[in-house]
């Protein structure tokens, strides 16, 4: 997992720069996020049910790296944008059986009581890689400013690749290791609750009084996922034209966009594991609804004029980059309680569905609001969409833990 984060690293903050230098426009970049997001979500349903359905993830895990570091190759030898958009989206279908069956594989080999702690590890070693492939990257363009962008997808495509050798020798079967310990994963969960409902709880930073028995579980998990849908997508929105923003507003050079991006998951690579036990702790809900008002009053300073410049924006995502972490850490801990093996890759698809399309319609969004509008109405969107996901992830009770 690390060399393909690292390469992922590498390329993230130069992707609309690249675009720019084959010739698209702000709109055409948000069309190609658009399709990117798009193939993410067909992969990760497409993965997660088969992994499921024939009870094995490690090939479908070993063919998302491969084809996600071909998508990577592919950009990085593109002459064109119209050859550039298909290698994005291979790219897409391929990371999407890294998140979907990823995530599943973790969930098999986890304790319930542990598992945020443990998504919260996975995402802290996959944010070390990510941030070592932003340093990288950002070393290289610093010092050999002259480089073309094409050279640093070349390169880190091949990095990728590494991954494909590694996960063959590593990864191992949930049913092979519960054969040796003598277990059956599949109905190794099945006593545990599905459902934990407490009422009068207190949300933190909001007071509210819920009366759960009122909702149904299918309500509350739309309510979730819509939840994911609407922070996944003022994320978005925000972060695939920000180097844009970076160099054109913020009178910054590619050097200054990768020092964004390198705080931003520096700070999230620290903090995914302590997230991960605070969930545990003190409740997913309570933790979620912190992170998420803060990113909400992140994305609000950004529109600010006093923060159009690298040094502000960089502290901004100091914020973010921790939100970014709970976020990443709890929402799939939440769905992942008490669900047997043989529905976690189905269940880490439909969880990685709505990201996508959160991510998805982000992207098309921002192209189309700076392209009409400027970079300020797309920070205030973020802002008002945060801000409606954090609504609905305090009012509804959806009980940690429910079943689909």
């Amino acid at each position: 997992m690390v060399p393909f984060k690292s390469a992922e690293g590498v390329t993230a903050p130069v992707v609309p720069i690249l675009a720019t230098v084959l010739g698209a426009g702000a709109s055409a970049i948000g069309v190609m996020e658009f399709l990117f997001q798009t193939m993410m979500m067909a992969g990760a349903f497409t993965w997660g049910h088969a992994s499921d359905r024939f009870r094995l993830r490690k090939p479908f895990l070993v063919a998302g790296f491969a084809l996600a570091g071909l998508g990577i190759l592919g950009m990085g030898l593109a002459p064109n944008f119209a050859t550039m958009l298909p290698s994005r989206m291979v790219m897409g279908f391929g990371m999407a059986s890294i998140g979907a069956v990823g995530g599943a594989l973790l969930a098999d080999l986890s304790q319930a009581r542990d598992l945020g702690s443990r998504i919260g590890l996975l995402n802290a070693v996959g944010g070390v890689g990510y941030t070592v492939g932003l340093v990288g990257g950002g070393l290289v363009v610093y010092w050999y400013t002259d480089l073309a962008p094409g050279w640093l997808f070349t390169g880190a495509g091949l990095l990728a690749l590494v991954s494909i050798p590694m996960a063959v020798r590593l990864v191992r079967e949930p049913d092979d290791i519960a054969e040796e310990d003598g277990t059956d994963l599949a109905y190794a969960d099945e006593d545990t609750p599905t459902i934990e409902v407490t009422q009068d709880r207190t949300y933190s930073p909001f007071v509210f009084v819920h009366r759960p028995e009122e909702l149904s579980v299918t309500r509350r998990a739309a309510a979730f996922l819509s939840s994911i849908f609407l922070v996944y997508l003022s994320m978005s929105a925000v972060m695939v034209l920000l180097p844009l923003y970076l160099l054109e507003v913020g009178g910054g050079s590619e050097a200054a966009v990768f020092l964004v991006f390198v705080v931003h998951s520096a700070v999230s690579a620290f903090s995914f594991t302590p997230a991960g036990r605070l969930a545990d702790r003190i409740g997913y809900r309570t933790t979620q609804v912190s992170a998420m008002t803060l990113r909400m009053v992140a994305f609000a300073f950004l529109a600010m004029p006093l923060f159009a410049t690298t040094g502000p924006i960089a502290g901004v995502f100091v914020v973010v980059g921790v939100s970014t972490a709970v976020i990443a850490s709890t929402g799939p801990a939440t769905l992942f309680k008490g669900m047997p093996f043989r529905e976690r890759g189905e269940l880490s698809g439909i969880f990685n569905v709505a990201t996508g399309a959160g991510k998805a319609t982000g992207s098309i969004t921002a192209g189309l609001i700076v392209a009409f509008a400027g970079f300020p109405s797309l920070f205030l969107l973020a802002t008002m969409m945060t801000g409606a996901g954090t609504m609905v992830t305090a009012y509804i009770a959806y009980p940690e833990g429910a079943r689909f």
